[in-house]
């Protein structure tokens, strides 16, 4: 994602052990972390309303 950001790529090859096996886009990475969002928001929601203090 940094290097997506920081150096404007919007396409980048994932390799693995040398090879690559797929290229990843700006798309991909900003669903990413909007599943990690959205996860961290459900766990923060769900101890809110679990009545803990």
């Amino acid at each position: 994602m940094s290097t997506i950001t920081i150096r404007r790529f919007r396409h980048v090859p994932v390799v693995k052990e040398g090879r690559l096996t797929g290229i990843g886009s700006i798309g991909d990475a900003v669903k990413s972390r909007m599943r990690e969002l959205e996860f961290d928001r459900d766990q923060l929601d769900s101890y809110v309303h679990s009545g803990r203090s």
